[in-house]
Order: C-alpha cells, then sequence, then structure tokens
C-alpha cells in the first residue's frame, strides 16, 4: 500500500494528464514547488499526494482532485470527500469553523456533525447533502463493523 495521504490516487490518470500536458516531472515538479522524486514517488505507487499537493496538481493540469483519485468508489466516507474536495483536515475545519479535533470525530464517525456543519460542508465539499449523509452513514456502519470484528477477535472469534 503506498505511502501518503491520498486515497484512491491513480498514478495513471497523472501521467496521462502529464503526457496531455507535455510535462516533464522536472517541470511539473517545479511547477508545483516539490521535488522530482516526490513526482517520481507518486508515479511509481510508492507514495500518494498529500490533500495540498493534490489540489495543486489538478490545479496545475486543468483538472479537479477527482480527475486524480478514481480509484475512490462511490461508495465514499466523509473524509474522503474532503480529500476529494483537495483539503486538508486543518484546512476544512477552519472553513467549517469547528475544531480539528471535531472534525476528525466526524471523520471517524465518533460524532455526528450538526446541520450547520453538513451545510458548510456541502459548499466547500461541492456535493449535495444527501452524499455527505450517507458519506457519515457508511463511516459510522464501518466503524461498527470494525468494533463487532476487534470485539470478537478478542473473544477468541466465538
Amino acid at each position: 500500500m503506498p505511502r501518503g495521504g491520498t486515497a484512491g490516487f491513480s498514478p495513471a490518470a497523472l501521467r496521462n494528464a502529464l503526457d496531455r500536458h507535455n510535462l516533464t516531472i522536472e517541470d511539473f515538479a517545479d511547477e508545483i514547488g516539490i521535488s522530482r522524486q516526490a513526482v517520481s514517488s507518486w508515479l511509481t505507487g510508492v507514495t500518494t499526494p498529500s490533500p495540498t499537493s493534490l489540489t495543486r496538481a489538478a490545479r496545475t493540469l486543468e483538472l479537479t482532485p477527482a480527475d486524480l483519485t478514481p480509484g475512490v468508489s462511490a461508495n465514499l466516507y466523509v473524509s474522503d470527500l474532503r480529500v476529494r474536495a483537495g483539503l486538508t483536515q486543518t484546512a476544512t475545519a477552519e472553513r467549517l469553523g469547528i475544531a480539528q479535533s471535531a472534525l476528525s470525530e466526524i471523520e471517524r464517525g465518533r460524532r455526528q456533525p450538526d446541520p450547520n456543519v453538513v451545510a458548510s460542508m456541502v459548499n466547500l465539499y461541492s456535493v449535495d447533502e444527501e452524499s455527505i449523509v450517507e458519506a457519515w452513514e457508511r463511516t459510522v456502519a464501518d466503524r461498527e463493523r470494525q468494533r463487532a470484528a476487534r470485539r470478537s477477535a478478542r473473544r477468541g472469534g466465538s
């Protein structure tokens, strides 16, 4: 599994976009302000870009972050919506007017977002409210499945 922060990142999508724009790895790295080695690591699948780097890369290539993350399925979690919008957790919390710890709790399915936060997420992530609600419910369900698996493992699988 690649190191980094962006689930579903596609090295092939990046390579295709670089080819379409006739950009070398070096030129692209210079344009988005990172090292050639970092871009090379993305292209080989060793690492993935951070949400901030993903946003800069997409902008430079006249794409959206979602265009470079086709590996994220339609079954998105709350954190996936943020990443596909090219936002870090810190920047998102600031824009939502909540503490980063509160956003972390929402993204882990430990705290339900209030309606004002959901409305702000709709605008910030450029999705509809239903997408936020479904992602939240999916996040909670996954968290519950993980908790049940850990309980079962502690009991010896019975």
